[in-house]
C-alpha cells in the first residue's frame, strides 16, 4: 500500500495548500480549498493523494495531453512544497489514482473554471469592453471520447454513413470572451442534445452590459428575449427565410424592422411578444456572399453601422477559442481518455479549467505589455508555460515573484503576425482509407 512514511512531522502530514507555482497567481489555492470544501470533496485524512493535488493533476492533465497520467503526477512530484513520500519515491498505481479521482468528482474543476473566468471578467473588463459593452461570443462543438459500451450509452454518437462512428462524443456550448478567449461559462451534454437547449442554460451567467455575438444557428427568438431581459444586447446573423416588416430607414443598408415571431414559437414560450423590434444592417465582403444582420442596438449615433459589422466579424474569436482547446491544448488526434461518463465529464471539465488557467495568464502577460491578448500565440505561450511550471517548481520560493515577472515578460513577447484576410472552404484534404471498416464491437 502506497502512503507517507512513518516518521512524518506534523507540517509533513498536512498537505493543503499545495500548488504549481507557475499556475497559482491564477488559479489560487484557497479557491481550491474553499470549493473542496463547498462540495464536500475535501480530504478528511490523510492521504497519498489528496484532493487538493487531484485538482492541479486534473490541470496538469489538460496541459500535457499526450503523457499518462502516472508521468504527469510523477512530474507534478517535483513540485511538493511539502513531501509526500510515496514509497521508493513513485506514484501509487493507475486504480488508486482512479479512486482518487472518483472521491474528487466532476463538480470540483467545473467550479474552478468558472472561478477563474471570473477573476479574469473582473481584473481585465477593460480589455473586453466596446462603447460600454462587454463582448462574448457564444457557440458550440463537440468533444470525442474513449470507445466504451458506458460512454456510448450515456454520450451517444453522431451517425456515420457507413455503420456506426468511431467514438462517441459530447456536445460543449460555451459562452468566451471575445478578447481574452476565456470561457465565461460552459454547458456540456450527450452529443443528441441540442446547441440551444444548452446555450439557453448559459444565459443565467450572462453579466449585465453584454454584447452577446451569435451564430445564425443560434436564432431563436425566445433566446433574444431572454438575452433583452438580462438587460444585454444580441448581434446575431439572419437566416435567409425571416419575416421582418422594415418601419424606419437610418442609413444606407441599415435599417429598424420587426421581426415577427412565429405562433407555434409563441405557443411553446406565451410570454413571447407578436414581434421584436431589431435593426437590419447588411454588408458583404468582395467574393463573399451578402450578409443581413440582426441587433438589438438600435440607435445609430451610439452604435454606428461600421462597428456593429466590425463587432460581429469579432464572432470568429470562438472558433479561434475552439481551435486552441481541441488542436493545441487537447490534441485532436486524442480522445479523452476515460471509459467511464463521470470521469469523462471530470476530465472534460478539466481540461477547460487548464485552458481557462492559460488564458488567464496570457492576459496577465498582454496587459503588462500593452498588447491585445488575441496577438499572442496560445501555442508559443503553452510551449513556455510547460517549460516553467518545472523550472519553477525547482525554483527556491524566494525567487519565484522574480522568476514570475520574466517568465510574464517571456509570455507578452509571443507575439502573432497580423491578421490576414484569407478565404478556406470547406473541403477534405485527405482522402479516406481504402481499409474496410472495422466493424468489430470492443469487448469491455
Amino acid at each position: 500500500m502506497f502512503g507517507f512514511g512513518a516518521q512524518l512531522s506534523h507540517l509533513e502530514r498536512h498537505v493543503s495548500n499545495f500548488s504549481i507555482e507557475a499556475l497559482a497567481s491564477v488559479l489560487e489555492p484557497r479557491w481550491i480549498e474553499e470549493t473542496l470544501r463547498e462540495t464536500g470533496r475535501a480530504s478528511r485524512r490523510v492521504r497519498a493523494l489528496p484532493a487538493d493535488l487531484m485538482v492541479w493533476l486534473l490541470v496538469a492533465m489538460g496541459i500535457w495531453r499526450g503523457h499518462g497520467i502516472r508521468k504527469v503526477l510523477g512530474e507534478l512530484r517535483v513540485g511538493l512544497r511539502r513531501a509526500l513520500r510515496w514509497r521508493d519515491g513513485q506514484p501509487p498505481p493507475s486504480n488508486a489514482i482512479t479512486k482518487a479521482r472518483d472521491r474528487l468528482g466532476a463538480e470540483v474543476p467545473r467550479r474552478l473554471a468558472q472561478r477563474v473566468a471570473d477573476s479574469v471578467r473582473t481584473q481585465f473588463a477593460a480589455l473586453d469592453s466596446w462603447r460600454g459593452l462587454a463582448l462574448a461570443a457564444l457557440d458550440g462543438t463537440s468533444l470525442k471520447m474513449a470507445d466504451s459500451p458506458a460512454n456510448r450509452a450515456h454520450f451517444g454518437a453522431p451517425g456515420a454513413s457507413r455503420g456506426r462512428s468511431a467514438f462517441p462524443q459530447l456536445r460543449l456550448v460555451a459562452l468566451m470572451s471575445a478578447v481574452t478567449h476565456v470561457l465565461l461559462a460552459f454547458a456540456i451534454g450527450p452529443y443528441g442534445t441540442g446547441e440551444g437547449s444548452l446555450a439557453k442554460t448559459l444565459l443565467a451567467q450572462l453579466q449585465a452590459r453584454t454584447l452577446l455575438l451569435l451564430d445564425r444557428g443560434f436564432l431563436d427568438y425566445g433566446l433574444l428575449f431572454d438575452v433583452r431581459a438580462r438587460d444585454c444586447h444580441f448581434l446575431v446573423r439572419a437566416k435567409r427565410r425571416l419575416r421582418l416588416r422594415r418601419r424606419r430607414s437610418l442609413g444606407a443598408r441599415d435599417y429598424l424592422a420587426e421581426a415577427v415571431v412565429s405562433k407555434p414559437a409563441r405557443r411553446r414560450r406565451p410570454d413571447l411578444p407578436e414581434t421584436l423590434l431589431v435593426r437590419v444592417i447588411s454588408y458583404q465582403v468582395p467574393g463573399f456572399p451578402p450578409v443581413r444582420l440582426l441587433t438589438s442596438l438600435l440607435d445609430p449615433a451610439l452604435y454606428p453601422a461600421q462597428e456593429i459589422v466590425a463587432r460581429y466579424r469579432d464572432r470568429w474569436e470562438i472558433e479561434l477559442g475552439y481551435d486552441e482547446i481541441k488542436t493545441h491544448l487537447a490534441d485532436s488526434s486524442l480522445p479523452l481518455r476515460s471509459a467511464a461518463p463521470e470521469r469523462i465529464l471530470q476530465e472534460a471539465h478539466g481540461l477547460l479549467l487548464a485552458y481557462n488557467v492559460v488564458r488567464a495568464l496570457m492576459a496577465r502577460a498582454a496587459v503588462a505589455a500593452k498588447a491585445d491578448p488575441r496577438r499572442i500565440s496560445f501555442t508559443d505561450a503553452l510551449v513556455r508555460l510547460r517549460q516553467a511550471i518545472t523550472v519553477m517548481a525547482l525554483t527556491p520560493g524566494r525567487l519565484l515573484p522574480g522568476l514570475l515577472d520574466r517568465f510574464l515578460d517571456d509570455l507578452g513577447r509571443c507575439r502573432l503576425p497580423p491578421r490576414r484576410h484569407r478565404r478556406y472552404p470547406r473541403a477534405v484534404k485527405v482522402k479516406m482509407s481504402s481499409y474496410p471498416l472495422n466493424r468489430r464491437r470492443r469487448v469491455a
